[in-house]
């Protein structure tokens, strides 16, 4: 009875949390504005510690949701469960002034088990990316100062449900097919200073988005000798035609500096629709490592953002890439004593030339990331809380542009338990 209680408890837990999921916001740099904002990062709390590092990790205890050939790891009669939290704490800065910003929320659900011998599966839930502004802009025109209040939140999520084939003791592919939906609202407003109680004019853009989608993935593992394993992965996702209804509104408001407003009248409202394009990306990675005591990996991965374009309409984008590298080190797992020889200590760095491309500049973005994992009790044999900082810089105040600093903190959890399905069968 004990397992199944667990089982319903920890569903039970999973519903609750996938509702905020929807309900918080994930975003807070002014960069969000281009596109469907960032990209959110697709790793789970072992991962991000590595700098991101997964199109070649395999691992039976957690799941990865950068490669979905990676859940031919799973063991028998096992299920994986994965969920993460995190929080990021920026500031912006630019030749003549700063400001900071701060976001919560939960980062994913993923759930993971066998179906038969050479089959694995796994299903979850995962942000895609994340809008999330508040920008004010200061002019004057004809003698008279504004603000132009810039806002905007939403995001894209996805559903996903993928499967891993063993073809043979090395090789295994995936499929991932899920769908994309989500809701991104964008307001702009003038405000004119000298007539702060009179009525301005707002101009809304809610966009809705959902499609089916498809990524496959490949990974060749092999023994270099004894003890060193290598892991060689490729990840290839599709063009993805998102449909795509744009709800234009233009409403007078009473709006305060602050960039609050109280619609009052809606004198236009008008629907769009049409298709929204998410590019292709192709990724590869390799993975050393050695059984239970350390693990070093690579990714490289590209993005064709210079593809993309919503209703018709481009944006300043370019092709993006991805280079990350990353390891983990356990000193002595089977130790009897030292509860912190044990624990996996992680590190990594990535760099990435982000798909912006703004007043002749393609924005990077460089991060340096630290991590722990500590194992439960040896009841629950494999499974982890997971602790990962990442400190990072995106953009630069050159060309009258803004340099992000930001500190990100995932928390993760990792269980696994055996039987769990068979008990909820049979008893």
């Amino acid at each position: 009875m004990s397992q199944r209680r667990n089982s319903i408890l920890v569903f039970c837990l999973c519903m609750l949390l996938s509702v905020s999921l929807f309900a918080q916001s994930r975003g807070n740099s002014p960069y969000t504005l281009y596109g469907v904002g960032f990209k959110s990062e697709i790793s789970n709390g072992k991962s991000f510690a590595m700098g991101g590092v997964g199109i070649a990790f395999q691992d039976a205890y957690s799941i990865n949701p950068l490669n979905p050939a990676s859940f031919a790891a799973f063991d028998s009669l096992s299920f994986v469960f994965d969920a993460g939290f995190v929080m990021n704490s920026s500031k912006f800065n630019t030749t003549n002034a700063s400001e900071r910003g701060s976001y919560a929320s939960l980062n994913y659900l993923l759930f993971g088990f066998q179906v038969a011998k050479p089959w694995k599966t796994s299903f979850g839930i995962i942000p895609y990316s994340d809008v999330g502004y508040n920008t004010v802009v200061s002019g004057e025109l004809n003698g008279i100062e504004f603000d132009d209040l810039y806002s905007g939140n939403g995001g894209l999520n996805k559903v996903y449900s993928a499967h891993a084939f063993n073809i043979t003791k090395k090789l295994s592919i995936g499929v991932e097919t899920g769908f994309y939906f989500g809701e991104i609202e964008k307001n702009y407003i003038r405000f004119l200073k000298e007539t702060e109680y009179a009525f301005h004019i707002k101009e809304a853009n809610i966009d809705t988005y959902k499609k089916f989608y498809m990524k496959y993935g490949i990974q060749y593992s092999t023994k270099l000798n004894k003890d060193i394993n290598l892991t060689l992965g490729v990840i290839f996702s599709t063009d993805t035609k998102l449909d795509t209804d744009r709800k234009r509104l233009i409403q007078t408001v009473k709006a305060s500096s602050s960039g609050l407003s109280t619609p009052i009248e809606t004198f236009e409202s008008s629907i769009q629709t049409g298709t929204t394009l998410i590019p292709k990306n192709f990724g590869m990675g390799f993975m050393l490592s050695k059984r239970f005591h350390w693990k070093a990996g690579l990714d490289i991965e590209k993005q064709y953002w210079s593809d993309y374009s919503s209703l018709g309409q481009a944006q300043p984008l370019k092709n993006s890439l991805r280079i990350a590298a990353g390891g983990e080190l356990i000193p002595k797992i089977n130790a009897f004593r030292g509860y912190f020889n044990k624990v996996s200590y992680r590190f990594g760095v990535r760099y990435e030339k982000t798909p912006l491309y703004l007043n002749n500049t393609q924005l990077n973005e460089l991060g340096i990331s630290f991590g722990l994992g500590l194992p439960f009790a040896r009841t629950l044999t494999g499974s982890t809380v997971n602790f990962g900082l990442e400190i990072g810089q995106r953009g630069t105040t050159k060309d009258n542009l803004i340099k992000e600093t930001f500190v990100k903190f995932k928390l993760g959890i990792s269980m696994h338990g055996r039987g769990w399905f068979r008990q909820l069968r049979y008893e």
